[in-house]
């Protein structure tokens, strides 16, 4: 029905923007909170290039399960992870156990990729254009404020921990709204059609 593939597009439009906001507040930060833990600047470079190089690796598989087992509980289970990875980036005491975290997330932050795909279900392909136009608009509107909000939260008494504290509670406020808002699709049926 078109007024529920409307609903269910903008909620996930909402998501995408939750989702770089998220993002975009910790990633300006990363570099100077891993001097901070003692990185040299070649241990700066791993620790920034680790995240999108996982991203890159762990894609396909994402993408495997989710067609395995439904696009809605991958979308779940990436956006728990990164919320939970986000918390204890923020409390990690070393430089290890902070890499550690960002390993997790470049595994499992996949939340735009499976919400593009989850409107590619629903939504029919004539449409596709307009919807994945406003999807990536709302999304890059996170990205530009993320920053700005991440920045401010830094120079506040919580510094580091403050922003990854909300951008973990970002993530979950996402994860609630996707558990929500999403009904199940079962790629099979749909597929069929």
């Amino acid at each position: 029905a078109p007024y529920e593939e409307r609903r269910v597009s903008m909620w996930l439009c909402l998501s995408g923007f939750l989702d770089l906001f998220g993002v975009s507040m910790i990633i300006p930060l990363l570099s100077r909170h891993a001097k901070d833990l003692g990185a040299s600047p070649s241990l700066l470079g791993v620790f920034a290039s680790v995240y999108g190089g996982l991203q890159l690796f762990s894609s396909p598989l994402i993408g495997s399960w989710a067609d395995t087992w439904a696009k809605r509980p991958m979308l779940l289970l990436c956006l728990l992870v990164t919320s939970i990875s986000y918390i204890l980036l923020g409390l990690a005491p070393t430089l290890l156990l902070a890499l550690l975290t960002r390993i997790f997330t470049g595994i499992f932050k996949h939340s735009q990729t499976l919400s593009k795909a989850y409107l590619a279900d629903i939504i029919p392909k004539a449409r596709h254009s307009e919807v994945f136009g406003r999807f990536s608009a709302f999304s890059s509107m996170g990205f530009i404020v993320g920053p700005v909000v991440g920045g401010h939260l830094m120079v506040t008494e919580g510094g580091f921990l403050l922003v990854c504290l909300v951008a973990s509670a970002v993530f979950f406020l996402n994860l609630c709204i996707v558990w929500y808002a999403l009904p199940h699709i079962n790629t099979a049926e749909k597929k069929s059609d």
